[in-house]
């Protein structure tokens, strides 16, 4: 099945508030945190391990900064390649630092605590509503980590055009690398679930706004 523009808006987002919402209404995002946070004896025993805080965390920002200066890169070396290539390939690198930027700007002014700022985990914050601000004190929404991966949707709307064949074999890594980005956060106790579901949403829209015009082309190889 191949899916029109418009379906490429409106399905992420209806699953985006789907699932948001059975995680708020049903405490989705506490029971899983709860039970990380139990089996760590009562603490966030992953925080600072080497596979959670440096393989995953550093090594994940620095692959995603690698992907974007290797882009950069070939960019400025490849000046003979056809036009399309060399303008959907920076249309892949303006996605992904369009999605990064927002999700920054949207951490510093929704201030919400990470759940090891909570005291139910032993923290000094009582809750984790976001509360728009221009003080910034907190930064854990959306999820910033996630949004290495996720910024890379580009990725998927390049491969719809230039190879299609390919285009689902793409979504599936950036989207299986933003789930081990977003949960090793998340049993460390930097994020909770609906934080990065809220990243891969504003990740997915920041791409698709950016290959929107290109979108049509990509209906055509598909």
């Amino acid at each position: 099945m191949t899916l029109s523009r418009r379906d490429l808006w409106l399905w992420p987002a209806l699953a985006c508030v789907a699932a948001l919402t059975v995680l708020q209404g049903w405490d989705v995002d506490y029971v899983l945190a709860d039970s990380i946070y139990s089996l760590g004896g009562q603490a966030w025993s992953l925080r600072r391990t080497f596979l959670t805080e440096t393989v995953i965390h550093d090594g994940g920002r620095h692959l995603s900064m690698l992907i974007a200066l290797s882009i950069l890169g070939w960019l400025i070396t490849q000046r003979g390649v056809l036009h399309p290539l060399r303008r959907d390939l920076m249309l892949v690198l303006a996605g992904a630092l369009l999605s990064v930027a927002v999700v920054n700007v949207l951490k510093y002014l929704t201030d919400v605590p990470c759940p090891w700022h909570l005291t139910r985990y032993g923290g000094i914050e009582p809750h984790s509503a976001i509360s728009f601000t221009l003080q910034g004190s907190y930064q854990c929404f959306p999820a910033g980590h996630a949004s290495a991966a996720y910024c890379w949707f580009g990725a998927f709307f390049f491969a719809r055009i230039h190879a299609p064949r390919w285009r689902m074999a793409t979504l599936a890594v950036i989207v299986l690398l933003g789930i081990v980005f977003g949960a090793a956060q998340q049993i460390r106790g930097a994020h909770f679930l609906s934080h990065d579901i809220a990243s891969a949403w504003i990740c997915w829209t920041m791409n698709l706004a950016v290959f929107y015009r290109r979108t049509s082309e990509a209906q055509r190889a598909s």
